[in-house]
């Protein structure tokens, strides 16, 4: 079918809540894809932090069309092998007990908030709200759009459920103040807010939050659907602030495309949910579990994180040559292979999108105004230096 007649049906057929650009892929291999007219892109949003190992990951390809072959899904009523050998795969070396399989990132988010506060309801605390921060993102559904710190996301909505208070990411005092409330029975975090602009913490709001933690004896809830998966050089991202939650939650790249989501917690908590508390038909199918493992098998071993850290160290690194050059581009931040760039109010940084995508590059803004780096962590050295080639031809665009 040729592009303007999927474009047409998309239009008559599909819900328009994407903004999407013009643009119909047809395959991809590796960091690049390719739409039906022949064009090339290379991909730095990797579906949005999803296709970990890029497009077409042989290893990923045979462990699908193995299972394929084998079984699809069967009810959570029963048992099958891919989804305990991924939860094994995934605790290993952690301080997590035991895993719950979901669908999504959202799902996850669901799953962790029930989770907490069963636990709360079961020990009898009386503690049921939830600090979150303000510029954060944990998912579209109702529940996790209400721990979300963005109102752009929760203003049609409204109202949502009241049990979620806010403080501003980052600052101490306001921290200090909202961990006084003895109803808070949980907080929840991103360990980089990716949605929000790529925003990291500063070591002393994580000394503090941990301190306050122990203190108050909450228990803490991190979100990794974004940086988890390696996506900062390290499986998980917390280890990498010394962060210790109780309760996290990951998705988007573990199954390198296909969806699924998880939930890890410690031992306090692995006996939480209990028969008929929770569920979903499809978590943990034995498909996304075989994906899930593929993933998860290459992407623990230390040789390819280090290259993660080395590869983001070199992308940093050319990104802040650019800053030096460039006088309205306002930071660079972010760890392993998600980071940003910050860009002054004088230059939308949504506006370039279609200028990236034009000169063959998937580049998309988020948050304050920032374009955020988010290519498959397979990516090669000549692949970040063909991206920051175009990049620097936009942007001397701007500036001429």
């Amino acid at each position: 079918m040729d592009k303007a007649k999927i474009l047409k049906l998309h239009g008559e057929y599909v819900m328009q809540n994407y903004g999407c650009f013009p643009i119909v892929f047809e395959r991809g291999e590796g960091t690049l894809l390719f739409d039906g007219d022949g064009n090339r892109y290379l991909d730095f949003l990797s579906g949005i932090a999803v296709n970990s190992l890029g497009h077409n990951n042989k290893g990923l390809v045979r462990a699908i069309l193995r299972q394929t072959k084998k079984m699809l899904s069967c009810s959570n009523y029963f048992i099958n092998e891919p989804s305990v050998m991924l939860a094994k795969t995934l605790l290993k070396g952690t301080r997590f007990k035991r895993v719950f399989f979901c669908n999504s990132g959202t799902e996850a988010a669901e799953a962790a908030i029930k989770i907490a506060k069963k636990y709360h309801n079961d020990v009898g605390t009386g503690a049921y709200k939830f600090l979150a921060f303000t510029n954060s993102f944990h998912g579209r559904t109702i529940g996790a759009l209400a721990a979300t710190g963005q109102d752009k996301y929760k203003a049609s909505f409204a109202p949502l459920p009241d049990w979620f208070v806010f403080s501003p990411f980052n600052d101490v005092g306001a921290l200090k103040k909202a961990m006084d409330d003895d109803k808070i029975a949980a907080v929840i975090m991103e360990c980089i807010q990716g949605e929000g602009g790529v925003i990291t913490p500063s070591d002393e709001f994580v000394s503090s939050l941990n301190f306050l933690l122990k203190k108050h004896k909450k228990l803490l809830i991190i979100d990794e659907v974004q940086t988890g998966v390696g996506r900062t050089g390290s499986f998980f991202a917390c280890s990498e602030y010394g962060l210790r939650p109780d309760i996290l939650f990951t998705a988007k790249g573990l199954a390198g495309g296909v969806p699924i989501g998880a939930v890890l917690t410690t031992e306090k908590l692995s006996d939480v949910l209990r028969p008929g508390d929770h569920g979903t038909t499809f978590g943990g199918n034995p498909l996304a579990a075989a994906a899930g493992l593929a993933v998860t098998k290459i992407i623990k071993k230390k040789s390819f994180l280090d290259e993660v850290v080395s590869k983001g160290d070199y992308l940093k690194e050319r990104l802040s040559f650019l800053h030096k050059k460039y006088g309205f581009i306002k930071e660079i931040r972010g760890k392993g292979l998600i980071l940003g760039m910050e860009l002054d109010p004088s230059v939308n940084a949504r506006n370039l999108n279609q200028k990236f995508l034009d000169k063959g590059l998937i580049l998309l803004a988020a948050g304050n105004n920032t374009l955020r780096f988010l290519p498959p962590l397979t990516v090669k050295i000549e692949e970040i230096d063909g991206a920051l080639a175009i990049i620097d031809e936009v942007f001397g665009g701007i500036a001429a």
